[in-house]
């Protein structure tokens, strides 16, 4: 009952915020009402070296983990409708990141990035019903390179959900400075549960922007699994981070985040960093990341023979990062990253290039609707 509890708190804490954001007294925001269709073409080609091929403990990339040979990351195509009343969302994804990140969904849907309809469910209000394969909503880095401070990503997006599959009731106050949403899902990243598990779980988000540009988003996860085979063994699982991310002056942007992770009775999982990108001038910029992600045989392999002797370690990680903005569509990433290892100062580190491509462009405009 622990995770319960810890999850309705969270809950509780979450309500308490919704209810001050309801009566942020700004003016209401009209809604575009006219109808577009718009095509996203995303590409990431990369090299990576590494000393090491594998991560002492298990600790695996799900993005860049093709090792001393070139690959592409992440394809994604997409279509995007939006209009006053309906919204909808089609990405079909390839690459090395889809054929680790999707492995265990069966043929057909190893490529589906998002598939979403979403309903107005009001006039005056902002509030939205959306239903299908949607976005995860824990973590804050993106599939999409551009989006992040850093080439790679760090430990607890890597292991926290890219995708989820279920319905998203999402709220937008007037201001547009607060919104909220709560989901019901199929698990912790499933698009289709297998037939030996019934799995479901439910989540929240609560976001707080400023006119700095400034953005505080407090996440939530609760599911509870349960194999057919041995019904009456039951796994809950509690996923909780606070995360932040603006810009200071005119050359510096920051990131830092705090998350736990919870497994049936004990805490296992615990990850904190910080990010930031300094643009030299409009072309080029320098970014670097610090992480602490601590792992209580959470998501390691417990027959690694690197825990024979030692518990879960904690790994340290680093990364410095240089790009180039050749124009809005095309960016130049250099990386290299370093993760220690607590026990016997084990450390992997490698480089990372990536020539990334991202276009976004109206196809058409359909009228009011």
């Amino acid at each position: 009952m622990r995770p319960l509890l810890f999850f309705c708190l969270n809950l509780m804490l979450w309500a308490a915020y919704s209810l001050r954001a309801q009566n942020d007294a700004a003016a209401e925001i009209p809604a575009d009402t006219t109808a577009q269709l718009k095509l996203g073409l995303h590409l990431q080609p990369y090299f990576r070296w590494s000393n090491e091929k594998r991560i002492p403990g298990g600790l695996e990339f799900y993005n860049f983990d093709r090792y001393n040979s070139f690959s592409v990351n992440s394809a994604v195509l997409r279509l995007d409708y939006t209009s006053s009343k309906v919204r909808s969302s089609l990405g079909l994804v390839s690459g090395s990141y889809a054929v680790r990140n999707y492995a265990q969904e069966p043929p057909g849907l190893q490529n589906v990035y998002e598939a979403s309809v979403g309903l107005k469910l009001s006039k005056k209000q902002n509030w939205w019903l959306d239903m299908g394969v949607l976005p995860g909503h824990l973590g804050w880095e993106s599939v999409y390179g551009m989006d992040n401070l850093n080439l790679s990503r760090s430990f607890y997006s890597e292991y926290t959900p890219y995708y989820q599959t279920g319905a998203r009731l999402s709220h937008i106050s007037p201001s547009g400075r607060w919104s909220w949403s709560v989901l019901a899902l199929n698990g912790w990243q499933n698009i289709s549960t297998p037939d030996t598990l019934s799995e479901f779980g439910f989540g929240y988000t609560l976001k707080r922007k400023w006119k700095s540009d400034w953005e505080l988003n407090f996440n939530g996860y609760y599911g509870r699994r349960r194999e057919d085979r041995y019904p009456n063994f039951v796994r809950e699982r509690v996923q909780v981070d606070l995360w932040t991310r603006g810009t200071l002056g005119t050359h510096w942007e920051l990131a830092g985040g705090l998350a736990f992770g919870l497994l049936t009775t004990d805490w296992r999982q615990t990850h904190l960093t910080a990010q930031t990108r300094y643009s030299i001038d409009h072309r080029w910029f320098v970014n670097a990341r610090l992480e602490i992600f601590g792992d209580e045989e959470f998501f390691v392999d417990p027959d690694d023979p690197f825990f024979e002797n030692n518990d879960a370690p904690y790994t340290y990680g680093f990364s410095l990062g240089l790009d180039y903005q050749f124009n809005n569509y095309l960016m130049s990433r250099f990386e290299y990253r370093v993760n220690l290892f607590e026990y016997d100062l084990v450390d992997v580190h490698g480089l990372i290039y990536s020539l990334e491509f991202n276009l976004e462009k109206d196809l058409l405009r359909l009228g009011k609707k």
